[in-house]
């Protein structure tokens, strides 16, 4: 009997994983570039906007021989933060969140809560649930990356955010 309460909860456990009724149809990969400020204090949020970013998504649709009706979402993948000189590190950040947003609305796609001190000059941040398809799938869309500090930022540092969506 004891067994037979073990395997149960296991099994439906392990039947679950791995089970997506959605194939990807393509990704859509993304690079930015931006620089954090020297000297930005703990108390506030730090905002980047980067407006007008070209989706590019007519073209990849058309490359992968694929209609806009096809297309049942698009989904927040995978991000990072690099810092594009060495010798300088991440550990002066708390949180970072990146929002697409539009006149009306934003949604968030990644985040990091709780950055560790240690932390090198690639920052992974994780992928939201949100679907982005009311962003994307027009010809532009905006992104918002917001940092919280725990200590002030050292020097300038420039910074690549590389980002994917993949399109269901």
């Amino acid at each position: 009997m004891r067994y037979i309460l073990f395997l149960l909860p296991l099994a439906l456990l392990l039947g679950s994983c791995g089970k997506n009724d959605e194939q990807v149809l393509f990704e859509i990969p993304y690079q930015i570039d931006f620089e954090i400020p020297a000297g930005l204090n703990t108390l506030e949020t730090h905002v980047f906007e980067i407006r007008n970013i070209p989706t590019r998504l007519d073209s990849l649709l058309s490359s992968f021989g694929i209609a806009r009706a096809d297309i049942q979402s698009i989904e927040p993948q995978e991000a990072q933060m690099d810092v594009l000189i060495d010798g300088l590190e991440y550990g002066f950040v708390r949180q970072v969140n990146v929002w697409v947003f539009d006149q009306n609305r934003q949604a968030e796609s990644f985040f990091r809560d709780n950055v560790p001190l240690n932390t090198g000059n690639r920052l992974t941040l994780i992928p939201t649930l949100l679907s982005a398809q009311d962003y994307l799938m027009e010809d532009r869309f905006n992104l918002r990356v917001e940092l919280q500090m725990q200590d002030f930022s050292p020097q300038f540092v420039p910074t690549r955010l590389r980002f994917i969506y993949k399109v269901k």
